[in-house]
């Protein structure tokens, strides 16, 4: 899976996919029907990590070769710790996560919404 990701204000944020339902430490079941996989971010499975994001457009990855993808609830998500931020409001971005497949014939996630164009240009604003 990559992304795109920028800060205006602030810098650390943690990202992840999967893990709903699950026990962040252990990655065990702790409801009925959890996701398929435990949470797993840029720095691997159940490996929780700050991503400190710079000013410009960076791309991120979080490797998902080898996991169980069959339930799928939590695709991304995205943490913010006031405490990193000195209580500061934070803003960021997040663009163009793609879940990228090499076999066409195997299930993929459906698209659930489109986009529409805003007519803001994010890249200009301070």
């Amino acid at each position: 899976m990559t992304f795109y990701a920028r800060r205006q204000r602030r810098r650390t944020r943690t990202v992840f996919a999967f893990g709903v339902g699950r026990d962040p430490t252990t990655g065990q079941a702790l409801t009925p029907y959890p996701d398929s996989e435990a949470k797993v971010s840029p720095c691997g499975r159940l490996q929780p990590c700050a991503v400190t994001l710079t000013t410009s457009w960076q791309p991120y990855t979080i490797t998902l070769t080898g996991l169980d993808l069959s339930y799928v609830l939590g695709a991304f998500g995205w943490v913010v710790d006031p405490t990193q931020n000195n209580g500061q409001q934070v803003q960021f971005l997040i663009d163009d996560i793609q879940f990228h497949k090499s076999r066409l014939d195997e299930p993929r996630f459906i698209v659930s919404f489109h986009t529409r164009p805003t007519g803001l240009n994010f890249d200009t604003v301070a």
